[in-house]
Formats: C-alpha cells, sequence, structure tokens
C-alpha cells in the first residue's frame, strides 16, 4: 500500500536503517510494549504507526502527522561502551552516541541539552535536541529544503551487560513554527516506558 511504502521510505531516510524486502507492519492499538531482547518500549496509543523491518536489537517505528511532510519516528538501538569509571565517562559516550545521528553536513544543531535521570538502577543521560534538517527530503515536491527535526534520547547502561548501551530516541520533523505542543509530554512517556530484561 502506498501509505506505507511512504512511511517505511521515511523511517530509512531518518533512522539510517538498510534496506529489506519485508512490509512495515501496522502496529495494533491499544498498543503492546515492544520486546526487544534487552530491552523493551511502549508505543503511544495513536493511530497510524508502523513497525519498519530492521536488525533483530534495532526498533524502528514511524507514522505521518497531520502537516505536510510531517513525521514521528520511535528507535532504538544497542550500542558498545568502552571502559568508564565516572558518569562523565559514561555521559560523554551518550553523547557521541547522540550526535553520531546527525551528521554535520546535514544537521545543523540549535539546542543540545543533556542530564542525568536516576532511580532505574543503572546509568543513564536523557537528551533534548534540535536541529535544522538543511537538506530534508520531501515527499510532497523533489525540492529539499529546511526543516526542523526535535529529538529526545535516553541512554543506558545495559544492568545486565555494562559493555553496552541502549539508546531509544523519540523524533518529531516538522516545517518551522508547527512544532508538537504536546511532543515533551509524549516523549516523557514513551522514554519513561523504557525497560531492561536479563537478556544480554
Amino acid at each position: 500500500m502506498p501509505r506505507a511504502r511512504l512511511i517505511f521510505a521515511i523511517t530509512l531516510s531518518l533512522a539510517g536503517c538498510t534496506s529489506n524486502p519485508r512490509r512495515p507492519e501496522a502496529l495494533p492499538l491499544p498498543p503492546l510494549p515492544i520486546n526487544m531482547g534487552s530491552y523493551s518500549v511502549s508505543p503511544p496509543n495513536e493511530p497510524g504507526w508502523l513497525r519498519a523491518p530492521s536488525a533483530p536489537t534495532k526498533l524502528v517505528l514511524g507514522r505521518y502527522g497531520s502537516a505536510t511532510d510531517e513525521t514521528f519516528v520511535i528507535e532504538g538501538n544497542l550500542f558498545d561502551l568502552q571502559p568508564f569509571n565516572t558518569i562523565d565517562g559514561f555521559t560523554t559516550q551518550a553523547n557521541e552516541i547522540n550526535a553520531a545521528r546527525l551528521p554535520p553536513h546535514r544537521f545543523k544543531t540549535t539546542k543540545y541539552e543533556a542530564v542525568l535521570e536516576n532511580g532505574r538502577n543503572t546509568e543513564c543521560v536523557r537528551a533534548h535536541i534540535v536541529s535544522d534538517d538543511t537538506a530534508a527530503v520531501k515527499r510532497t515536491t523533489n525540492t529539499m529544503g529546511t526543516m526542523t527535526l526535535e529529538i529526545m534520547t535516553l541512554t543506558c547502561v545495559l544492568p545486565s551487560n555494562k559493555k553496552m548501551a541502549v539508546n531509544v530516541a523519540y523524533s518529531h520533523r516538522y516545517m518551522p513554527k508547527n512544532a508538537d505542543p504536546e511532543f515533551a509530554t509524549k516523549a516523557a512517556a514513551i522514554l519513561g516506558s523504557v525497560a531492561f530484561s536479563s537478556a544480554q
């Protein structure tokens, strides 16, 4: 179906996912937690979310918004960590993981705030990022132009494997001045749902 293919293409472009011939799957309503083995996350209770095919430990969900070229994406992935002895050492690596999703030749970051998050029995950093996407691919035209990409991320050391971190991100791509007033609330719910299991 065309809508599914378009959402899949957008999630691929935003998440950097490799091509896969399988079709994306619509998420059920009400949504169920998605178990990725060592971590799980609950998507929002909204229609239109699709799950794109990806690697076993990588989660890619996407949907269109109501405005032209507006997209929402949820990503989850595992990353190897270098040994660290302080929380600052982990925070530096969390910031590097977040920066890697925004190649500087395309994205101009205008806001980056990172804070420690307590209460999960492991090291966690939450970040809020706003960038200008200077080469945004638009489905409505053949042109590229500046859009805003706003992201909330949660990066945590896996309790079951201190050599790995999970990074879960909720992003909204929109035209300037069309920010979602509920973005922070939705992001808090999605990132707050992240849970860990004993699987490695």
